[in-house]
């Protein structure tokens, strides 16, 4: 388990966020709306991820911010086997190109994916976000 949250840490000082485990799990996916809503250079994304039962792995996540035609634009998250709990990260606008993204409405959303299937994603929950201009 240490070794899990110090790879997801890993994880996330790379891709420029924060993240934080809050309280206990809750009992299915859960992605509360970002705040602020519209944003400018930051937003805070607060995620859930249900207990899977005893002896079973984590399931691989992934936080996306997709366009409205469903195009990934960004990967927020990435985790293999996360662990379960609330968790909160802080998204600051960047896209897969390195970039800011462009003002408009994009939409996060929480995915579960199988390691030989990673671009094939089942989208649990989503939320729609707005980027106002820089």
């Amino acid at each position: 388990m240490r070794y899990a949250l110090a790879v997801i840490g890993c994880i996330m000082l790379l891709a420029g966020c924060r993240q934080e485990i809050e309280n206990a799990p809750p009992p299915t996916y859960v992605l509360h709306q970002n705040r602020p809503n519209p944003f400018r250079d930051s937003t805070t994304v607060e995620y859930g991820i249900p207990y899977l039962g005893s002896g079973a792995a984590g399931p691989n996540v992934r936080l996306a911010v997709v366009d409205r035609f469903g195009r990934r634009q960004a990967t927020i998250v990435t985790s293999v086997n996360h662990p379960a709990g609330m968790f909160t990260v802080s998204y600051h606008g960047i896209g897969l190109n390195g970039r800011k993204l462009e003002m408009g409405i994009y939409y996060i959303e929480l995915q579960t994916y199988d390691l030989s299937l990673l671009d094939a994603a089942d989208t649990e929950v989503a939320a729609r976000i707005a980027i106002f201009k820089q």
